[in-house]
């Protein structure tokens, strides 16, 4: 009887070892077929992002087996064919592997993802977790000047990093720069689109306003946006020039000159509105003369005038008047001459 049942287990066993050749069978056990995630399983809720999602079965499948149906409970699936968001079918390739992408949502949430080997009871299933956007994990300013000159010439420089660039679809890898004053370089717009960089980086160049202003720069990616502020502040003259109608007025009070003042900078323009003040002085330093405007402020090229007359004055010889603008150590002389009234 042992000889009998152990001439029966050798049969069989030389039957279904001689016999047994993977690819005349197509796979039952669900373990043939693998789900993988090719990168982080949790991604912001941002309707740009992307899952890298591969199916594989055994190379050896028979053809009837190497159809992938791929589900998915949120999110959108982009590849494969099909016209539903949510349902696509992909063939395997030569090495058994099929890939799709999932997309990510508006909103935060946990998808089921499943992928199923054509009309068989074989499937896999994965969650893929949708978070609440974090701003900063997506789009945030690592160079961001508080404060240039409102010379409307100082180019300052916006850098921003995206960490998880390489989540988004390579069609979205762009940062929308905006301001709300100045211009943005190279086109001089208030809005700009730079391709992110292999690092995830994206900068832009802000050219200063002539005003004084505060402007918000935005960036935004992903539908997501950061933003910040720059100041734009003064900007004061570097060089004052000053040039007067006459050069020698009388010593009388219905006598005078204009007086005409230029503020010039190496870069850009003066802010118009900078205020230049006015004075006069004899020789030995004493205060003499009468501006008709004392204070003045500069145009929006940096020009200005006021007219001086020295009085009814006994003083004979040389007037210095000094410009001064108030910030700067920086300052114009000019020098006219007080000679005797004419028919005195």
């Amino acid at each position: 009887m042992r000889k009998a049942t152990a001439l029966t287990f050798a049969v069989l066993l030389a039957v279904t070892s001689g016999c047994y050749r993977e690819h005349n069978y197509s796979p039952t056990d669900p373990g043939v077929l693998l789900l993988i995630v090719e990168g982080s399983d949790s991604v912001p809720a941002d309707n740009i992002s992307r899952v890298h999602l591969l199916a594989r079965v055994t190379p050896e499948a028979a053809s009837s087996k190497r159809t992938i149906d791929f589900s998915t409970s949120a999110g959108t699936l982009i590849g494969g064919t099909g016209t539903s968001a949510t349902e696509k079918t992909v063939d395997v390739d030569v090495k058994g592997e099929a890939r799709i992408d999932l997309q990510a949502p508006s909103s935060a949430q946990a998808a089921t993802v499943t992928a199923r080997v054509k009309d068989q009871p074989i499937l896999r299933q994965i969650t893929i977790n949708f978070t609440a956007v974090n701003a900063n994990a997506v789009v945030n300013f690592v160079i961001a000047p508080k404060s240039a000159p409102a010379d409307g010439a100082t180019e300052s420089l916006f850098t921003v990093m995206v960490p998880a660039f390489q989540t988004l679809d390579p069609n979205s890898r762009s940062v929308t720069f905006q301001t709300t004053a100045g211009k943005l370089l190279p086109d001089a717009t208030s809005s700009v689109s730079v391709p992110v960089n292999s690092t995830g980086q994206a900068s832009v160049t802000l050219r200063s306003a002539e005003t004084l202003t505060t402007a918000i720069v935005r960036a935004t990616i992903a539908n997501t946006t950061a933003e910040t502020r720059i100041e734009f502040v003064p900007a004061l003259p570097e060089v004052i020039e000053l040039l007067p109608d006459k050069t020698t007025v009388q010593g009388k009070s219905s006598d005078s000159t204009i007086v005409r003042i230029t503020l010039r900078r190496t870069i850009g323009k003066v802010t118009p509105g900078t205020f230049i003040t006015f004075h006069a002085t004899t020789s030995t330093g004493a205060v003499i003369g009468i501006f008709h405007d004392q204070v003045t402020a500069s145009d929006a090229n940096g020009q200005a005038s006021t007219t001086f007359s020295p009085g009814d004055t006994a003083y004979r010889g040389p007037i210095t008047i000094t410009v001064e603008v108030a910030g700067t150590n920086v300052r114009g002389t000019t020098t006219i001459q007080v000679v005797e009234p004419s028919g005195s």
